[in-house]
Formats: C-alpha cells, sequence, structure tokens
C-alpha cells in the first residue's frame, strides 16, 4: 500500500522499475507515520509533507 501512495504520488517514480517491492529501509528513512482511519489514509513524511489517500 505505501508502495502505490509513494508512486502515485511521486511523479519521478511514475514509470520507473527501480523499486519492485516494498522496502522497509527506504520506508523508514521517509515516513514518521501513518495514520488510517475508516476513510482514509494519512502519510506524514519525515520532511514535514502529508498526503491523505481515500480508501
Amino acid at each position: 500500500m505505501i508502495l502505490k501512495v509513494l508512486v502515485s504520488f511521486c511523479p519521478k517514480l511514475r514509470g520507473q522499475s527501480g523499486i519492485t517491492e516494498f522496502d522497509d529501509k527506504l520506508v523508514r528513512k521517509l515516513i514518521e507515520k501513518a495514520t488510517v482511519y475508516n476513510d482514509r489514509l494519512v502519510v506524514e513524511f519525515k520532511s514535514g509533507l502529508e498526503i491523505e489517500v481515500n480508501l
């Protein structure tokens, strides 16, 4: 799920084959926390950027 969020959010990753599976180390470097609600997922990056994905 997190990989799909990152790929859909970052245009530089679209169409790239560099990330093909979940990478725990990458997630831990980039993401501060992810909060799951009944209808959405909120991802807070360590940079302070937040994205919200409707489920």
